[in-house]
């Protein structure tokens, strides 16, 4: 989990950003999933005075992006030109990485 904080006009604004690579078919449950886990620190973090806001970026281990990773992005202050970018480059690192994982767990070697 990520967590940036931001100063805005003298008051606190906190976002969670929480990152995660999943299998292809459980993608909306793991946003679901991930949503349901943090809401309750997110209240916490609202209950303190902070205004807070919750991002939750879902990256199938196939390279598969969920629909709302790039208003996530834009949510967080990104453009959506650079957010598109950042979301490819993310779902090619996750397509290496799975890739590397079942090279190693299958014996697949060059």
């Amino acid at each position: 989990m990520f967590l940036c904080v931001s100063f805005c006009c003298l008051k606190y604004v906190v976002c969670l950003c929480v990152c995660v690579c999943v299998c292809v078919c459980v993608l909306e449950e793991a946003f679901l999933a991930k949503v349901t886990k943090y809401q309750l620190l997110r209240n916490e973090i609202a209950q303190l005075g902070y205004t807070c806001k919750l991002l939750v970026f879902i990256f199938g281990s196939l390279g598969h992006v969920h629909r709302l990773v790039i208003r996530g992005l834009q949510m967080a202050g990104i453009p959506k030109p650079k957010a598109k970018a950042l979301a490819k480059f993310c779902s090619i690192s996750v397509l290496i990485g799975s890739r590397h994982i079942w090279r190693r767990r299958c014996f697949l070697y060059p």
